[in-house]
């Protein structure tokens, strides 16, 4: 079986709580609130570890907020490699407005990651077995540059990881420059911007995929949808082949 592992950068202590009704200025009367471990790759590893399965979730944590995050997943048997932080993990909270049935979000920026803390992170999964499941999901918090993120990426490929890349804009981008990518999972918009066209029928979004699959940038493409679903191509899937792995 092949050994999983998933890797956040920017992970979160959620909170979610209830209220009434929502104005401004006065006192918002709430429900005592509820917390969750959040961030993508950490995401993953819970759904992954709630499936029977097991994956370990590496990240970093600062303060009381990074060990109460850590505390929910051992709950959870989620096995954990943190790395301690400076800066506090931040923490995000959910409103839900009992009157409207509206939701507010509110996402803090991630905690900002020093080099040397980075570096711990990148060495933790150069120590990653050959062969694994490298999955690295979630926003790039400030500190982390395009270019760390990059040599992050190339430092996995060395140690032979497969890859999952489930991240946004510059930084998706950037990854699939590399090439060799196992699977990324962008959204239809995402999409557009990385073949520079827009997608509007099924067939745009399967024909977007192939091409990324088929200049060798990565093997499988899922492509989520929203409420539609979503599409998936690999590389087996074309009749005119794709470019090899390393």
């Amino acid at each position: 079986m092949v050994n999983i592992y998933t890797l956040t950068l920017a992970p979160s202590l959620d909170s979610a709580t209830q209220t009434p009704q929502i104005y401004p200025e006065g006192k918002l009367r709430c429900t005592s609130p509820i917390f969750e471990p959040g961030g993508g790759g950490i995401n993953v590893a819970r759904a992954i570890t709630f499936l029977g399965g097991q994956a370990t979730a590496i990240f970093p944590i600062g303060g009381a907020t990074g060990r109460h995050l850590v505390e929910l997943l051992q709950t959870e048997h989620v096995p954990v490699e943190s790395v301690d932080t400076q800066e506090w993990t931040r923490q995000n909270l959910h409103v839900h407005v009992d009157a409207s049935g509206e939701q507010y979000r509110f996402v803090m920026p991630g905690a900002t990651l020093h080099q040397d803390e980075l570096q711990k992170l990148q060495d933790k999964v150069t120590h990653i077995p050959t062969g694994s499941l490298l999955v690295i999901s979630g926003s790039l918090p400030p500190g982390v540059s395009l270019e760390a993120f990059v040599a992050l990426i190339k430092a996995a490929q060395q140690q032979g990881l497969r890859l999952i890349i489930d991240s946004s804009g510059d930084a998706l981008a950037a990854a699939l420059e590399i090439g060799h990518i196992e699977l990324v999972k962008p959204n239809q918009k995402e999409l557009s911007a990385l073949v520079q066209r827009e997608l509007v029928q099924p067939d745009d979004v399967r024909n977007a995929a192939q091409e990324i699959i088929r200049s060798g940038k990565a093997h499988r493409v899922v492509v989520s949808l929203g409420a539609q679903g979503g599409i998936g191509r690999r590389c087996e899937q074309l009749r005119a082949g794709c470019s090899s792995s390393n």
